[in-house]
């Protein structure tokens, strides 16, 4: 995994990235952290543990994880959130230590021997992977639950403008998931949908729904039938939890 990890990321581990952003995404890990709100305050009610150890996979300098510690401290002030971010970026884990010395960091990529941890967070990650499956089965073995915040760039715009070099180029993107493609790679993996939705552009927190108002007509199109739309509209994400599957579960459906 660390192999094909590095053949992918060789720009995120060089200079490249920091110098494109060097901030590591800190100015976005409020915004990030409140979408993630429901789906860990819905794991940390089924997990029922005093003391919540979470993983942030490819986490930066771990500005999400203090966020959601912080909102989750507030609704559930007798439950401890305890997270922990792998990185694999020195630059990202020096600056995480410095900002936030009470969290916990490890320079690596989670296996199948790390945790065991009662959740896992990979917020934004999955796109940036060749080999996102081989994750998926590593936070299988670790985790009994798992959130995601997944950008859905699998749709029409992106084949209709050919931009993949630029998404390649630009922000590291290089697997494409529609929300049924996603859904299946999960189920494949063993994970089953738990607290999850398909969130428009114009749903997610901080967005300027003003922006959207030329949509009116598409909005109402979404309402019909909502995964469909999702890949002729641009901008859709996954958000929210799913539940370690066993061997008698069935495979579940993403809320609309």
């Amino acid at each position: 995994m660390t192999e094909v990890l590095a053949k992918s990321s060789s720009r995120y581990v060089g200079d490249d990235y920091a110098n494109r952003h060097p901030d590591w995404h800190v100015g976005d890990a409020p915004l990030k952290a409140d979408d993630l709100v429901p789906a860990t305050l819905a794991v940390a009610r089924a997990v029922g543990k005093p003391v919540i150890s979470a993983a942030d996979v490819g986490g930066g300098v771990g500005g999400v994880m203090k966020e959601i510690r912080d909102r989750l401290n507030s609704a559930m002030p007798q439950t401890t959130f305890k997270p922990v971010i792998y990185e694999f970026a020195s630059a990202a884990v020096a600056m995480g230590q410095s900002m936030f010395p009470d969290i916990e960091f490890r320079q690596k990529l989670l296996d199948g021997t790390d945790g065991p941890h009662d959740v896992i967070y990979l917020v934004d990650v999955l796109e940036h992977l060749e080999d996102p499956w081989s994750l998926l089965r590593s936070c299988h073995s670790v985790a009994p639950y798992l959130i995601v915040r997944q950008p859905l760039l699998d749709n029409f715009a992106r084949f209709h403008h050919n931009d993949y070099k630029i998404q390649r180029d630009d922000w590291g993107h290089i697997a494409f998931f529609n929300a049924r493609s996603f859904n299946d790679m999960l189920a494949a993996c063993g994970w089953a949908p738990f607290s999850a939705k398909l969130i428009a552009p114009w749903e997610l927190t901080g967005v300027d729904k003003e922006k959207f108002a030329w949509l009116r007509l598409k909005k109402m199109l979404i309402q019909y039938n909502r995964p469909i739309m999702s890949f002729f509209v641009d901008g859709f994400y996954n958000v929210g939890a799913y539940a370690r599957r066993t061997d008698n579960q069935t495979n579940g459906q993403v809320n609309a």
